[in-house]
């Protein structure tokens, strides 16, 4: 929006940088009103060169719509780059306290109810007027998106109001004729009272790269030949099987050989968990943790060393997220829908398989 202003035979036009100030009070629309209608354009489907522009022009206008988007663009998280990524993690780790300068009224990680992470395909023209399209290439995609579901929910931290997470590809158009195409990939997160018990064996350094030890998960630094590998950890029941599991994340492996044992309890949760379904398990948050040591053990401090000799801790009690994989998605019969509510679950520890990207 730009304004005319009439001096003798000139007219200017200009669009104000302090809103504010520059119009009369009489003209801006209520706050509510405003906060919906950037939220409707915000939540829209768009790519995320298309939404880099909406982000730019928005908060140029003025500092009451850099406020009210500062709080949408935060509640509904949509990554469009890896600069972008970095960002959202320290504002969401409390490290960032300000969007752009322009601070929050409440924490980042407690707006939070959606995380979108929207990511190009080839342009390749052959590729996309071929047969050989994205939506011809469903399956391909379909194991494609349960690798990037994973890598983005490993970085996320315990966000209370988490709601849904999506990874979103897009084939950019190519010709005024040739529209942006979009496939999106949803899944439900569910926020879980937890209770962990481990093995005497079980590695502590294992449990602490999982999230489990109470302390806040740290960005690794990459190409560093002793930093641990990146783990998964999903529970199944007793009666699933792991080859279950990994026709659904095909790009996953057994990261060790299971000598040790790790069970998970559901205590509650934020939706209903049928009992068949898998759950992929993200970090505890740091000030939830309640840890129960063996007998015989020291007193634990609020972090205990990951390199001691002491053998694992009985129990960890905390909040964290998850998300819903359905294993019986290509069982020969319906599954028997019960809730996995105070059920024991067995804890796979997983990594990516070698060779694969």
């Amino acid at each position: 929006m730009y304004y005319h202003v009439n001096r003798g035979e000139t007219e200017y036009q200009y669009w104000p940088m302090d809103y504010d100030e520059a119009v009369p009070t009489t003209s801006i629309l209520p706050s509510e009103v405003l906060e919906q209608v950037l939220s409707e354009a915000w939540l829209s489907v768009m790519s995320a060169e298309e939404r880099k522009v909406v982000v730019t022009s928005i908060s140029l206008v003025s500092k009451l719509w850099l406020a009210i988007f500062a709080r949408i663009s935060t509640r509904d998280i949509f990554i469009l780059s890896s600069s972008s990524l970095d960002f959202y993690r320290r504002l969401l780790d409390g490290r960032s306290p300000s969007y752009w300068q322009h601070p929050l009224e409440s924490r980042a990680a407690d707006l939070c109810r959606s995380f979108t992470r929207q990511m190009p395909i080839s342009t390749n023209k052959s590729y996309i007027y071929s047969n050989r399209s994205v939506f011809h290439s469903f399956e391909c995609l379909r194991r494609k998106h349960m690798r990037d579901l994973l890598a983005t929910f490993r970085l996320l931290p315990y966000l209370p109001n988490m709601r849904s997470m999506l990874v979103e590809y897009y084939y950019p158009g190519l010709g005024s004729k040739n529209a942006t195409q979009f496939v999106s990939f949803n899944v439900p997160v569910v926020r879980l009272e937890l209770e962990y018990t481990f093995s005497p064996d079980a590695p502590l350094w294992i449990i602490d790269e999982l999230g489990l030890s109470g302390r806040t998960r740290r960005p690794k630094q990459r190409h560093v030949p002793w930093a641990p590998p990146d783990l998964e950890h999903i529970s199944t029941t007793e009666d699933q099987s792991v080859a279950q599991l990994l026709q659904l994340c095909p790009h996953l492996e057994l990261a060790v050989e299971e000598q040790f044992k790790i069970q998970v309890q559901i205590l509650s949760s934020s939706r209903f968990v049928p009992t068949h379904c898998a759950i992929v398990h993200g970090a505890m948050a740091p000030s939830s943790c309640i840890t129960t040591r063996r007998e015989g053990c020291p007193p634990a401090s609020r972090f205990w060393k990951v390199n001691s000799s002491d053998p694992a801790p009985r129990s960890v009690r905390g909040s964290a997220l998850g998300f819903i994989l359905d294993t019986a998605t290509n069982a020969p019969q319906a599954p028997i829908v019960t809730a996995a509510k105070n059920r024991w679950r067995n804890v796979h520890v997983l990594v990516q398989r070698r060779g694969r990207c």
